[in-house]
């Protein structure tokens, strides 16, 4: 028995082992075989072999440096979409209080206070200063254009229905 557990931790021992990219081609592989079982189709088999046959071979690949590259580009996709979807809920929350711009001449993105009028900022990042315009100009889903006064008429149910069937609303 002695030697046989030896054999085994003989042929693991240099081995990559799982990482992130391996637990995410785990969950394709379950995925894709729940998905299976409700709508068989030889199509999506394939395609779970392949990300099966995919992890198999990076957990026991003994090229650590490629592996981990795969998995720094992995990350870092990751990173940029999780990114993305954290600064949309910044914006969903802070919209009452803040507005986004993006800097000119290094791109990054800045929260100002929702005042309106011209202002002149001071980009963080890369110390330039550049001029924004906040219109605060809140418009209600229900609106159509209005003759006189307000630009914008709020409407309610019954005059939005029949300015619908008119082709006045937005």
């Amino acid at each position: 028995m002695g030697s046989f557990r030896n054999k085994v931790a003989a042929f693991f021992s240099g081995r990559y082992g799982n990482d992130q990219l391996g637990y995410f081609n785990l969950i394709l592989v379950l995925i894709i075989g729940f998905s299976n079982i409700f709508h068989t189709s030889p199509a999506q088999t394939v395609i779970q072999l392949l990300f099966l046959f995919l992890w198999l071979f990076r957990f026991f690949s003994r090229r650590k440096d490629k592996r981990s590259q795969e998995n720094a580009v992995f990350l870092k996709i990751c990173h940029k979409i999780s990114g993305f979807f954290s600064l949309l809920r910044k914006r969903i929350k802070d919209g009452k209080t803040n507005v986004y711009r993006h800097c000119p001449h290094c791109k990054a993105t800045l929260r100002l206070p929702r005042k309106r009028g011209k202002h002149t900022v001071r980009c963080p990042k890369c110390n330039e200063r550049f001029d924004t315009r906040i219109i605060l100009q809140i418009l209600p889903f229900f609106a159509r254009k209005s003759e006189k006064g307000r630009p914008w008429i709020p409407l309610n149910r019954a005059d939005f229905l029949s300015a619908r069937i008119k082709g006045e609303f937005l």
